[in-house]
């Protein structure tokens, strides 16, 4: 099945709104790079994608992520060496994004 990365995020942006949450540059730009990536990011991955575009710190790209997680999108399972990929599950403390599906609303 092929992501529509524009939906997602228009979504996501859906999402924010109804939950009394800004949609600041930082956390569309988080989301963009995880629903556009077309391939397994680790959240320092998402990191160099995003911070060609916008500065935003390491914290804000986990909370980002885990929003995400919370908000149906992606899942993340912890891997052997630590750090984890995402899918539909409860994040890791370090979270990495393997893909983005829509959630079942």
């Amino acid at each position: 099945m092929k992501v529509d990365g524009a939906k997602l995020l228009e979504e996501f942006r859906r999402y924010l709104a109804e939950h009394s949450l800004p949609a600041t540059q930082q956390r569309l730009a988080v989301a963009e790079a995880v629903f556009f990536a077309g391939e397994h990011l680790s959240a320092e991955e998402v990191g160099r994608r995003v911070a060609k575009r916008v500065a935003v710190g390491t914290a804000t790209i986990y909370r980002t992520l885990d929003l995400l997680v919370r908000a149906g999108w992606p899942r993340s399972t912890s891997s052997a060496r630590g750090s984890s990929d995402t899918s539909r599950s409860r994040p890791a403390r370090r979270t990495s994004i393997a893909s983005v599906r829509p959630a079942a609303r």
